[in-house]
């Protein structure tokens, strides 16, 4: 019973992690990485039963199942390593920190006023309206 829940927190925490994880790989298209994550989960939500019910189906009995399961799993596992890779290979670590990154930056890029920011104090300095 308690493999259960686990298995069911886990499942829980997995979608909104990888949602900020594909935000924060690639900023400049928002709308187009939500979809496509939300697209992956979505597809992935029927295949995995459907995997496990042909395995039965095929003769292979309920541990099949577990197999399937496992496989699939190697397979995501395996995915997450590659794109670790990726983006190490991109942005090597320096001294512990990315490459690129440090105070007033995001990723390498610096930090722009966009009208989303809040306003700055008033005699800051920084009160005027940019073109």
């Amino acid at each position: 019973m308690a493999l259960i829940f686990v298995l069911g927190v886990a499942g829980y925490v997995t979608n909104p992690i990888s949602q900020s994880r594909v935000f924060v790989v690639a900023p400049g298209a928002p709308t187009l990485v939500g979809a496509a994550s939300t697209s992956a989960f979505n597809v992935g939500s029927p295949l995995a039963p459907a995997l496990g019910g042909m395995t039965t189906d095929a003769g292979f009995g309920f541990a099949s199942v577990a197999w399937a399961g496992a496989a699939l799993a190697a397979t995501g596992l395996l995915g997450a390593l590659w794109a670790g890779h990726l983006q190490y290979r991109s942005h090597p670590v320096e001294g512990g920190v990315v490459a690129g990154g440090g105070s007033g930056t995001r990723h390498g890029r610096e930090r722009t006023e966009t009208p989303c920011d809040p306003a700055p104090p008033p005699g800051s300095g920084r009160d005027t309206v940019m073109p």
